[in-house]
């Protein structure tokens, strides 16, 4: 039971959760003494997890925490989450010579500058690894922002666009226009990776899309 509990919370920091999502989760109010300093967010999932949100400066750490121990199953399941943020504001001053489309918001950028960014790191290359592992990436993330129109999605390098250019917002539903785009990087005993979520004009968070760097 708590291993598939453990599964369910792990996925979920993964995919960065709504507060909505994790509190579908527990089950009862924290109780106890908190396991860590300056804890500012506390949630308990039945007798078996806890988490416990703890704010370090511009930086959270989630821990979830497994109450039964070694008691259960032998292992602990406990593992951290570190996140980090950066938050940009909608450019509107983008020049929209392409887009892409990712959880139902259309993202507008220049596309020269991002070729102009692939070339120059390709033009650098030199090293065996570079030349085999990193140029192809760069060489499909040129094809891939020459795309006119995107008809499936690429995690990977949506978040290199999102990440390195200011892009204009847009939700093609109502054409209104959100505040800004906040991305989570986050790092875990086992992965990490980026959460995209656009800041609507009423402050709403509302989730994009999740892109894991790695997973060990």
């Amino acid at each position: 039971m708590i291993v598939a509990l453990f599964c369910s919370l792990i996925m979920l920091t993964c995919k960065a959760p709504h507060k909505k999502e994790i509190l579908k989760l527990a089950t009862g109010e924290a109780k106890g003494t908190n396991h860590f300093e300056n804890v500012i967010e506390v949630k308990q999932f039945g007798d078996s997890v806890r988490l416990e949100v703890e704010k370090r400066g511009d930086t959270l750490i989630k821990h979830f925490i497994d109450l039964k121990g070694l008691s259960n199953d032998n292992f602990d399941d406990s593992y951290n989450s570190v996140c980090t943020y950066r938050q940009i504001t909608n450019d509107f001053s983008v020049s929209p010579t392409a887009s892409i489309t990712n959880g139902g918001f259309k993202f507008y950028f220049d596309r020269q500058k991002v070729l102009d960014y692939c070339d120059s790191i390709i033009n650098q290359l030199t090293g065996e690894f570079d030349l085999q592992v990193t140029k192809p990436r760069y060489l499909g993330l040129r094809a891939y922002v020459m795309q006119q129109n995107q008809k499936e999605t690429e995690a990977s390098y949506d978040a290199e666009v999102l990440t390195n250019f200011r892009t204009k917002i847009v939700d093609p539903k109502s054409s209104i226009e959100p505040k800004s785009l906040l991305i989570e990087f986050y790092k875990t005993e086992f992965s990490g990776g980026q959460n995209f979520y656009v800041i609507t004009q009423t402050n709403d968070t509302v989730q994009v899309f999740h892109n894991m760097d790695y997973i060990n």
